[in-house]
């Protein structure tokens, strides 16, 4: 799917002086160049746009600044930094009640979570996006909004749920009458016909959405169709033509990374459906080289880390705007009271009046009480945020942030009796490939599984996080580094146990773990164990190995893998 996250031009009221104009027109032509695919020129002109900036008190064109900056960052992979940025230009058009930037961000930050994979996430921000694009009546953001939905809608339900979307959106493109969108909006209802095997309609909608993308300049687009129709022509048996197709598409889309990845593993596989066996490993190579490296640069990890960051300062936000409307009612409340008392004073004599004081002085009462609730539930729900922001949301562990907190403080508490401590870094074991083979729910489903049979077999006092992704840590407290290999061989004991439980039917999970002592330094123990995780992956996985330089105990070791020992 082509995701849309290109950044609208002539956005806003004309600047009021020249320097405003002079950023103004800097934005746009970083747009443009954006928009060609050259990257390198626009971040030089948002260097430019930065220097200006700094000498205006210009919160809006601050937040456009950034908005443009995060498509960036997305274009080359670095998601968890466009999420940063895109977060920060949210608030301040929330602050402004600038309803065309709240657009644009709810867009662009579903954009970037589909980019990245997690289409649960995508969905709830491009459906709100949605929602407020119909309140509005603003045609044009409807149209990207159904888009980019239809994607996430594919990925969770199959294409066929993601086509009326898509049509849907094409239909409203052809009455905007907007050149750009009609031809992302042909390019992507291309691909889901394709995907619900409607081929003859998708060959035409294909061609229709080239002849569009060619005069534009969109170079992602234009790939993503090439690509599309290389698929078309590869599924019609002509393998000359979908090669042909690919390569003229790997020349538009090299070094993008939502889209070569996706091309080299393409070519891999027709080329070895072509027999060319050589060509098909190398571009199967570099595919897997490209993953790993955007993999490596934007862990999941960092994106739930900023995305719950994100979600507290939004609910900070609103409880302080409640916050402000309690204070404005305890105001209220004052000068009631005093009018009460006047009241009293003046017209004590009169029993109806004395009538009307007292209820007055039911109604503050109640009103205090009121309040008095209110705020215990602002308190309540605060709390209730913060526990959230702590835990991974998929499994209820701490997350990575929440874990380091508790960690340093339990090394303190170690260090003050003497006790030795470890750390143990866990990997379930070819994980990518069940989320290919079966889909993102079932890996969910395998993950929480996993994260209840870790804490089942630890102890009390070991504690357990979810790094990122199907990484997992654990701290042992007040144990030698045999004591850790004892318990970490129970942990890898309970998941050999009995096969997970899906809806895919029952799978056989295993993981690999890495051992280090922890002695001073959390981070240089981490890094250490981390090397044993990889040592113990090289030798063939669902593995106990302990970081260089570290005691062996025979009888443990023998244990570390089950598929050694049989």
């Amino acid at each position: 799917m082509l995701l849309v996250l290109l950044v609208p031009q002539g956005w806003g009221q004309q600047a009021e002086d020249p320097i405003r104009a002079r950023v103004e027109q800097l934005r746009e032509e970083a747009v443009a160049h954006r928009n060609r695919g050259e990257i390198a020129q626009a971040r030089a002109l948002l260097r430019d746009m930065e220097g200006l900036l700094n000498d205006l008190q210009a919160p809006l064109l601050q937040a456009r600044y950034w908005h443009v900056l995060g498509t960036l960052d997305a274009e080359e992979g670095h998601y968890a930094r466009a999420l940063e940025h895109f977060h920060r230009a949210y608030l301040q058009f929330q602050a402004q009640e600038e309803t065309w930037g709240i657009l644009a961000l709810g867009n662009a930050i579903g954009a970037v979570h589909q980019m990245s994979g997690n289409h649960h996430q995508a969905r709830e921000y491009l459906e709100n996006t949605l929602a407020l694009a119909r309140r509005e009546e603003n045609l044009a953001w409807q149209v990207t909004a159904l888009g980019n939905l239809a994607i996430s809608v594919a990925e969770l339900e199959g294409p066929a749920a993601a086509r009326p979307l898509e049509e849907q959106a094409l239909g409203l493109a052809r009455e905007l009458g907007a050149p750009n969108e009609l031809a992302i909006r042909l390019a992507n209802t291309c691909r889901v016909q394709e995907a619900a095997g409607a081929l003859d309609k998708a060959q035409a909608t294909c061609r229709e959405a080239a002849a569009h993308l060619e005069p534009l300049g969109l170079p992602r687009f234009l790939a993503g169709t090439r690509m599309v129709q290389g698929d078309l022509q590869r599924r019609l048996g002509s393998l000359q033509e979908a090669e042909s197709h690919y390569l003229a598409s790997l020349a538009l889309g090299r070094d993008i990374p939502s889209v070569e990845p996706q091309l080299r593993e393409r070519l891999g596989r027709l080329y070895r459906e072509l027999g060319d066996d050589r060509a098909a490993a190398e571009q199967l190579d570099r595919a897997a080289t490209l993953r790993e490296t955007q993999a490596v640069r934007e862990r999941a990890d960092l994106m739930q880390e900023a995305e719950s960051g994100f979600v507290l300062r939004l609910a900070e936000n609103e409880i302080a705007a409640l916050q402000r409307e309690s204070s404005w009612q305890a105001e209220q409340l004052r000068w009631r009271r005093w009018i009460n008392i006047a009241t009293f004073v003046a017209l004590c004599v009169l029993v109806l009046l004395t009538m009307l004081i007292y209820r007055a002085y039911r109604q503050r009462v109640e009103l205090q009480q009121a309040l008095a609730a209110r705020n215990s539930e602002l308190e309540q729900a605060l709390e209730t945020i913060r526990e959230l922001a702590a835990r991974d949301p998929l499994t209820g562990l701490f997350n990575r942030r929440a874990f380091r907190e508790v960690a340093q403080h339990a090394m303190v508490q170690c260090r003050r009796r003497g006790q030795p401590m470890a750390v143990v870094l866990a990997d379930i074991d070819h994980f990518k490939a069940l989320n290919d083979s079966h889909g993102h729910a079932v890996g969910d489903e395998v993950l929480c599984a996993i994260s209840r049979r870790l804490e089942g077999a630890l102890r009390e006092s070991d504690l357990l996080c979810r790094w990122g992704g199907e990484e997992f840590v654990i701290l042992f407290c007040d144990a030698s580094l045999r004591e850790a290999l004892r318990v970490t061989t129970r942990v890898r004991e309970a998941l050999l146990a009995a096969p997970v439980d899906t809806a895919a039917g029952q799978l056989t999970a295993t993981m690999t773990f890495g051992i280090a002592r922890l002695e001073s330094d959390f981070d240089s123990a981490l890094a250490a164990a981390d090397k044993a995780l990889y040592l113990g992956k090289q030798s063939g996985r669902d593995r106990i190995e302990c970081s260089a330089g570290a005691p062996h105990p025979a009888d443990t070791l023998r244990q570390t893998s089950a598929r050694e020992t049989s």
